[in-house]
């Protein structure tokens, strides 16, 4: 191994000698790329954001074909397995803000993908519904997206899927039971109402 000439222990201008063996320790490491042994270090968080991050992007670059992005078509995709929830159900459904999924309907409106007409006895609340166009669209992007999903699970057996998703519905399930005890907690110390401690008025109530 060469010794970078500004660490040369035989360099007579220097005052102090360095060794060999300190030279050698000053030449620049060389960058690894990450393998499975330093991504599993990673927090679980950081890790399933580059997860999810990977998915964004295939599914993105499929549904452009189909001149869709992916919020339309999670909105498509709720709307098929819930005909009828509103605007706000919607939004909830897709991890969106109410305004966000306004915007995303009144697109898919303009394509005449989806139809908005008022509940037949709540009239004040306007339930979203797929058109048949909609439907034979919704179909063929389902089979690129599982094709996506079955690329990103090819290295893992059935034994090994079946423990992904356990272990994925155990951290929601997790997270969901400490929400919960959360809340009841805060309510037996009179924290306010659940409204409000869900709502967040009630300033740290869920963090005591």
């Amino acid at each position: 191994m060469a010794i970078p000439a500004f660490a040369d222990p035989d360099d007579e201008r220097r005052q102090t000698r360095v060794p060999a063996q300190e030279a050698i320790r000053a030449e620049p490491t060389k960058l690894v790329s990450p393998g499975i042994s330093e991504e599993g270090s990673k927090p679980i968080g950081y890790l399933l954001k580059r997860v999810q991050h990977s998915l964004r992007l295939a599914m993105d670059e499929k549904l452009r074909e189909y001149e869709l992005s992916t919020p339309q078509y999670a909105a498509l995709w709720a709307l098929g397995r819930e005909p009828g929830l509103s605007g706000a159900e919607l939004a909830r459904r897709c991890f969106v803000r109410p305004q966000t999924m306004s915007e995303i309907l009144a697109n898919l409106e303009g394509r005449k993908l989806v139809e908005r007409k008022p509940h037949p006895v709540h009239r004040r609340v306007v339930e979203v519904r797929l058109t048949e166009a909609a439907v034979g669209l919704l179909g063929a992007c389902e089979e690129d997206v599982r094709m996506i999903d079955e690329r990103m699970l090819n290295g893992l057996n059935a034994q090994g899927r079946q423990g992904l998703c356990e272990g994925l519905i155990e951290l929601r399930v997790g997270r969901l039971r400490r929400t919960a005890e959360g809340i009841a907690g805060a309510l037996a110390r009179g924290a306010g109402s659940v409204a409000d401690i869900v709502g967040g008025n009630v300033h740290g109530s869920l963090s005591k």
